[in-house]
């Protein structure tokens, strides 16, 4: 079984939309294949976008009405089951083509909640309480995504494949996300933001500080992923976002930041190549160019990429009333997503 967390520590990088594309793309490319979307953000975009956009947002409402949700699941661990698993792990995940016709029937999702918040702080209660006989409490909560993963493929089958979207944040939640994945996908932008990032989850995750993290501070996280002997995702995939160039002088330094970042996972990939990257033929750095051109139409009307056509007008307008139109050049984005999921 293949699990892939679309993990960074910085936000407005494009995880949900690339959680979106990349899942649904898998979907049509492999259609023998169950695919499973699981929604760890408590803004539950990815819920709503595959559920047909905000346009039909009562679809998620009425989701979020049956208790359906990744947090009621884990509401059901802490009130009844917190160290052992449920048996009911097959009732929290829904077919979203029910609700959107566009979405390939292969499709599953365990729908995302806002609770996930207010549940933070319990699920570090529970992990942290004095462990008594066998049971280790830590493991046994931060496990509680992997038994809700393992019992809905008791339910549709092991042929399948887990793409799971997260909060920027490093919460208890999405330690819970990353520890449920065996691979890692790192979205990210052209920016010195972004680099940043990248050294703070090299450092969240793995233990492998830079300059710019405190050589003095103890890493819990890892320190909790060997004694417990859990494993955490190889990194295996780096996908560099751009917005559209505005003139020569942005496109250079775009240009150089991105160098640089390209490096940069390079290095750390000769250094640490099969323990913390997985040990790939592939490059590793790929590029998604204008990411967000088409986020408009699928958020709020939740098209499948592979439906849109160039030049086609849609029925949104602009701020200034102005009809938006697909993108002239969206084959080859259509292309470029259909490449990075063929090395998935």
């Amino acid at each position: 079984m293949t699990s892939y967390v679309i993990w960074n520590n910085k936000g407005g990088i494009g995880k949900t939309m690339l959680s979106f594309l990349l899942s649904t793309e898998y979907a049509l490319q492999y259609p023998d294949k169950n695919i499973v979307v699981v929604d760890m953000c408590p803004q539950a975009n990815v819920s709503q976008v595959l559920l047909g956009g905000s346009d039909n947002v009562k679809n998620y409402q009425e989701i979020i009405k049956s208790k359906k949700t990744v947090a009621d699941y884990i509401i059901n661990r802490i009130e009844k089951t917190p160290y052992q698993k449920a048996g009911n792990e097959a009732l929290y995940y829904v077919n979203p083509s029910e609700y959107n016709s566009q979405i390939p029937s292969n499709i599953f999702l365990i729908p995302g909640s806002s609770k996930l918040e207010i549940l933070n702080q319990s699920i570090d209660t529970y992990a942290t309480a004095l462990s008594v006989g066998e049971v280790q409490n830590w493991k046994a909560v931060y496990n509680w995504l992997n038994d809700l993963k393992d019992g809905i493929i008791n339910t549709i089958g092991e042929n399948t494949v887990f793409f799971i979207d997260t909060n920027p944040s490093f919460a208890n939640y999405t330690k819970m996300a990353i520890l449920s994945a065996n691979r890692l996908i790192i979205p990210c932008f052209a920016d010195v933001g972004s680099l940043l990032a990248i050294q703070n989850l090299m450092y969240f995750l793995y233990d492998i500080k830079s300059d710019s993290i405190a050589v003095n501070m103890r890493n819990d996280f890892v320190k909790n992923i060997k004694e417990y002997n859990m494993s955490l995702p190889l990194i295996y995939m780096l996908i560099v976002g751009r917005s559209t160039m505005y003139n020569e002088k942005a496109a250079a330094a775009f240009k150089f930041v991105e160098e640089n970042i390209e490096k940069t996972i390079n290095d750390y990939k000769k250094q640490n190549n099969g323990t913390v990257f997985v040990n790939s033929n592939f490059k590793i750095v790929q590029k998604l160019r204008d990411l967000n051109s088409v986020a408009p139409l699928i958020n709020v009307k939740g098209e499948l990429l592979s439906n849109m056509k160039g030049g086609q007008p849609t029925d949104l307008y602009t701020d200034s009333g102005t009809q938006m139109r697909i993108p002239t050049n969206i084959k080859d984005f259509q292309q470029a997503v259909k490449d990075i999921v063929h090395n998935l």
